[in-house]
């Protein structure tokens, strides 16, 4: 992106990604001479002890395939049981790059970011390559059951276990005086997740006037289910990006700033 370089000039956006997460966002709007306010928005909380580990465990085989559907998954489930030696399914590459870090090998990645898309690929794959023993699905517990139901839909085995909780961080609701100082300066908003769109409108509550006028702002999101949370709480531009990518995310924000 450096041809891009000074096409933020005079902007400020706000980055709302979770703080181990921001920086790949803030070093792409920054390179493009933006101005960067990070507020975060999703802390990752792990949900499960040593038992969830053994339910876990004992629902595996050499033929179970273990799903993922973000790399937070999987460095959640990496912290008490390996990941190697399984079948994995993941959405996306960021994903799949992760579990190559944990020292997966990787069976199968999604193109697609969304429930329906992957279920429809991965039920492709699985034609393929035969049947399974089932799939284990490892998320977050805000995750919808669009996938598991497409999944059953098609008799194909599943379970979900919720391994981690996406919350405010206690940190943010602290920055949200300084925050609100910065808000007759900032030109646009960023979102990643559903989440992270609830978490920032709620942090927000006591300051209505404030969250009127950011919500009058241009809002550049991750994907389809980022927009239609966005545009329930009251978004009123809001900007898909070309691709479910950081990269995407920051062309779409130069792009809208510079219409």
């Amino acid at each position: 992106m450096n041809s891009l370089s000074g096409l933020l000039s005079g902007h400020t956006i706000l980055n709302t990604r979770a703080s181990l997460q921001s920086q790949e966002l803030t070093s792409l709007l920054q390179s493009a001479g933006g101005t960067v306010c990070e507020y975060p928005c999703l802390e990752f909380i792990p949900t499960f002890d040593a038992e969830r580990f053994k339910e876990i465990e004992s629902r595996v085989n050499e033929d179970t395939w273990l799903l993922f559907t973000s790399a937070v998954a999987v460095d959640m489930l990496a912290v008490g049981m390996s990941v190697k030696n399984h079948r994995l399914a993941v959405i996306g590459k960021k994903t799949a790059e992760r579990a190559a870090q944990h020292g997966a090998r990787v069976e199968f990645v999604s193109s697609v970011s969304n429930s329906e898309a992957f279920a429809e690929q991965f039920l492709e794959y699985l034609a393929e390559v035969g049947s399974s023993s089932g799939v284990l699905l490892l998320r977050g517990s805000s995750g919808s059951n669009v996938l598991p139901k497409a999944l059953a839909k098609a008799g194909v085995s599943s379970v979900a276990i919720d391994i981690y909780d996406s919350v405010m961080p206690t940190s943010s609701l602290e920055l949200t005086a300084g925050l609100l100082e910065r808000v007759p300066t900032l030109s646009l908003l960023s979102f990643t997740s559903s989440d992270i769109v609830r978490n920032f409108v709620h942090s927000l509550r006591s300051a209505p006037s404030a969250l009127e006028q950011l919500k009058s702002l241009p809002a550049v999101v991750i994907g389809e289910k980022t927009e239609l949370t966005a545009r329930e709480c009251g978004f009123r531009e809001v900007i898909v990006a070309a691709e479910p990518t950081i990269q995407e995310v920051a062309r779409s924000l130069i792009g809208r700033a510079n219409l």
